[in-house]
């Protein structure tokens, strides 16, 4: 992984586009248009490879409702749950909103599992049932779009594979030749080009092992043959 820098990208972007001897479009508009790009290469990469810009976070529970996610939250890749007892960490299912009343059911409490599932509303996770176990649960999660501070070419963005960072110039040349209504058609070309390659050269990061097939019932809670 490489690190790049806001002005030096902002510098191949006016090259690129013949802009060095105009202010037409503006550093600070050119930081935003670098900044989309960015975000539309790192939906490329993480649908790519699901575990690109993995993070995760943690916290105890019971807790205050509702708990919040992550500032830089973006995709969820897996919840799990370790009892504070010292139990197995075991992976926490979704609940749908059908089933959000289902621990009501005597037959499931009288059973003295840990019971937990999860579900995303808006910017928190909701976990039932309202009497949750002690414990901690930690989230596995896709983190946002790096970004550059529009306010300060020197900011710097991290974690971008050498070469991949073609792709967001490539788009900010599209958006501030577009602004100055001139042809565009190379750059959507080029565009359509690195989108290609990257998604080829990104879909297997690790090449030294297969992947396997997923064994649905490790590491989940022995509760879910009670689930109807």
């Amino acid at each position: 992984m490489a690190s790049i820098v806001a002005s030096d990208m902002i510098t191949r972007v006016r090259r690129r586009g013949d802009f060095e001897n105009s202010e037409f479009v503006t550093d600070e508009e050119l930081t935003d248009f670098l900044n989309r790009g960015l975000c539309e290469l790192w939906d490329i990469l993480v649908t790519t490879h699901e575990n690109y810009g993995m993070q995760e976070d943690s916290f105890t529970i019971p807790g205050t409702a509702p708990y919040p996610l992550p500032d830089n939250f973006y995709k969820l890749m897996g919840v799990d749950f370790t009892p504070s007892s010292g139990g197995t960490t075991s992976r926490v299912r979704p609940f749908s909103f059908q089933h959000r009343n289902q621990y009501s059911n005597p037959v499931i409490k009288a059973s003295g599992v840990d019971l937990v599932e999860y579900a995303l509303v808006g910017d928190d996770i909701k976990l039932i049932p309202e009497d949750l176990p002690s414990g901690t649960i930690k989230l596995w999660y896709i983190k946002t779009a790096p970004q550059f501070d529009p306010a300060d070419i020197s900011s710097v963005v991290k974690g971008i594979t050498p070469g991949y960072e073609e792709y967001p110039v490539t788009y900010a040349v599209m958006l501030a030749k577009n602004k100055e209504e001139s042809d565009i058609k190379f750059e959507v070309s080029n565009l359509q080009r690195l989108a290609n390659r990257i998604t080829q050269a990104a879909t297997k990061r690790d090449a030294g092992e297969s992947t396997s097939i997923v064994d649905v019932t490790r590491g989940t809670e022995p509760y879910h043959s009670f689930m109807y």
